[in-house]
């Protein structure tokens, strides 16, 4: 048996494996053998088939079968001692079944095309490369907002004897009005306004400064919200769930304020600071809980800010290493929907390539606790999942699979590891206030905006 490799470009490989006549002859005369003494066929008694026709039939298959698996381990182990990184599976070239010679011994060559991944030094990471890394600066105030935004999250609505404000909720008894000639009970709903930034100008005009009680004659319910349907004003607002009784009912109503609640914080006490930071958190104090919420906010905003650097580390190796080497093909595209797929192709190997270097040059270990918690991410981004058990069935079947495995884990090596270059490159911080920053996180990305 005869191997030799051929770089036909920096990334394109031949692999040739030559069998010669004593790596399968006697197996294949061996193989032709078995299947004459175990051929039952009609008109020859058992082991008796003349070995012509045993050929015939059988010969192909069985020489085919002998060669091809014989090259297919010989270019496993091959390119398992050269270590070479490939891209994709080899694509067998230049012999088939029909190619066979039955009767005469002679050398087969399989000859191997593949894209690989030479090793190469990665570019960009040295003191001159610069990554911004923010700095966030939380201050009293902000610690104080948040603290205050958390005891009304945990706090309850009570009744007030107040005017209609943008602090508080109101619920309404809506009444149709119907003319005399209808000869119909007007139609009767209930609705309750808990936040007015998509309520309309006018009707917060009208009911600004109202008390409970108050009622408003002749309102347009279809001019109450700016972004609902009169499909969504029918079914939310009035409770008319049938098509025909929303073709009967008019738009004008008479309103009637029925109720005027207003949060109010939760009271800090021993009950706030479980539901706030959990039953392990040992707080007795306002004092301590504030520091307690600041240390959280901390180490938030420094994930954070650590992430978006690893994203900015990411686009400025990735530009530096823009050179790296592209498969050739030999023919022109056939079509535009070849040269798109082509293009892809190269698309994804380059970033492929770029990968390994990258986790080559920075060996990633993830522990179990961080394969599981990415494939449980994985499934709860890609799945509809409705119980306990539908996520368990879906999570043993991928756990169970390296390459889905390998697959989903990839990102979670690749910000390993780039974490890991920030040691060997500049970083510079830019302060930003907590404020800032939080608005920075929400803006949408160019990407995002496209969409």
């Amino acid at each position: 048996m005869k191997i030799e490799k051929t770089e036909k470009s920096p990334v394109d490989l031949q692999v040739e494996v030559t069998l010669q006549p004593e790596d399968f002859w006697d197996e294949y005369q061996d193989k032709l053998q078995q299947s004459r003494r175990n051929a039952q066929i009609k008109g020859f008694r058992k082991g008796h088939v003349p070995m012509r026709l045993i050929k015939k039939w059988y010969g192909k298959n069985i020489l085919w079968d002998i060669i091809y698996k014989k090259s297919s381990e010989a270019l496993t182990s091959f390119l398992q001692q050269e270590q070479i990184p490939l891209y994709g599976d080899p694509i067998l070239a230049g012999i088939t079944p029909e190619q066979l010679d039955l009767d005469q011994s002679r050398d087969y060559s399989f000859r191997y095309l593949m894209w690989y991944m030479p090793q190469r030094p990665l570019k960009g990471l040295d003191a001159s490369t610069e990554v911004p890394m923010y700095k966030v600066e939380i201050d009293d105030d902000y610690i104080a907002k948040k603290w205050e935004a958390l005891r009304m999250e945990h706090g309850q609505d009570v009744e007030v004897d107040t005017p209609i404000d943008v602090g508080t909720k109101v619920r309404l008894a809506l009444t149709e009005i119907v003319e005399p000639d209808e000869k119909r009970p007007p139609h009767t709903s209930e609705m309750r306004i808990v936040s007015w930034d998509n309520v309309t100008d006018e009707f917060k005009e009208r009911i600004f400064g109202k008390r409970k009680g108050d009622v408003l004659d002749r309102v347009d319910v279809y001019g109450i919200f700016r972004n609902l349907s009169e499909d969504g004003v029918r079914y939310f607002v009035l409770n008319i769930k049938d098509d025909t009784k929303a073709k009967e009912v008019g738009r004008w109503f008479r309103a009637e304020i029925t109720e005027v609640t207003q949060r109010q914080p939760a009271a800090v006490d021993e009950g706030l600071f479980k539901a706030v930071f959990g039953e392990e958190e040992a707080i007795a104090t306002e004092e301590e809980a504030l520091q307690t919420l600041r240390e959280r906010y901390e180490q938030h905003f420094q994930s954070k800010a650590e992430g978006l650097a690893i994203e900015e580390l990411y686009k400025i190796l990735r530009q530096a290493n823009s050179d790296l080497p592209r498969p050739v093909f030999e023919n022109p595209p056939k079509d535009e929907e070849e040269k798109k797929r082509r293009e892809e192709f190269l698309k994804k190997f380059v970033e492929e390539y770029f990968v390994h270097l990258l986790l080559t040059k920075y060996k990633v270990d993830l522990t179990k606790e961080e394969v599981i918690q990415a494939v449980e991410q994985h499934i709860l981004s890609k799945y509809l999942v409705f119980s306990n058990e539908e996520f368990m069935n879906i999570f043993n079947k991928i756990i169970q699979d390296r390459d889905a495995v390998r697959y989903i884990v990839r990102p979670v090596m690749v910000r390993k590891a780039l974490k890991q270059a920030l040691a060997d490159v500049k970083v510079v911080e830019q302060p930003i206030t907590a404020q800032e920053f939080e608005a920075l996180l929400q803006a949408p990305t160019p990407s995002q905006e496209e969409e």
